[in-house]
């Protein structure tokens, strides 16, 4: 028959605490990177023949903001726009 007054409590060793949360400490950040409130726009600027043209400068305009972006090409032709406002952009 069972003893009612006896109470048996188990508990994780302290170390099963801490890998947990040195583990979780590792990957919640990591998941957090992934939620972006922004984006990007880039791309490689060719001519007709396809050879990249050095040096072509582009224009970003958000289309509900007017929040306009001006840059230059690199030698490769390639341009980034990195921390654009979600919305459209022309």
């Amino acid at each position: 028959m069972f003893d009612l007054n006896k109470v048996t409590i188990q508990h994780r060793p302290k170390s099963a605490h801490g890998r947990f949360l040195l583990i979780m400490s590792v990957l919640l950040p990591n998941a957090m990177i992934g939620q972006s409130s922004g984006g990007e726009v880039q791309g490689t600027v060719t001519d007709p023949s396809g050879a990249a043209v050095k040096g072509a400068e582009i224009t970003i305009e958000g289309t509900a903001t007017r929040e306009t972006r001006r840059l230059v090409s690199n030698a490769s032709g390639f341009y980034d726009v990195p921390n654009l406002s979600v919305g459209l952009y022309r």
